[in-house]
């Protein structure tokens, strides 16, 4: 039986409080899915620094406007990452 990955969706993934939220979770076993919104460099650099390359791990930009724009954005991202067998 194999055990599935648990992932996590952090926001503000490119400093401060969610890049520590990010490198916590990461030292936990999670497969990280890092939010930014304009500093995607340092959404990278995160990424990095988890030692998840950004080719394995996921990046997810979104500008928190409206709950319609929200909701198009994030389908979007599931149906991607479905796709690559993240989610």
């Amino acid at each position: 039986m194999e055990v599935e990955q648990k992932k996590i969706l952090v926001t503000g993934a490119s400093g401060g409080i969610g890049r520590a939220i990010c490198l916590a979770a990461a030292k936990k076993g999670y497969y990280v899915i890092a939010h930014y919104n304009r500093g995607k460099e340092k959404a990278e650099e995160t990424l990095r620094l988890i030692k998840m390359p950004v080719e394995k791990g996921s990046l997810f930009s979104l500008t928190f406007l409206t709950a319609t724009a929200v909701k198009k954005r994030w389908k979007t991202f599931c149906l991607s990452t479905v796709r690559h067998g993240v989610l």
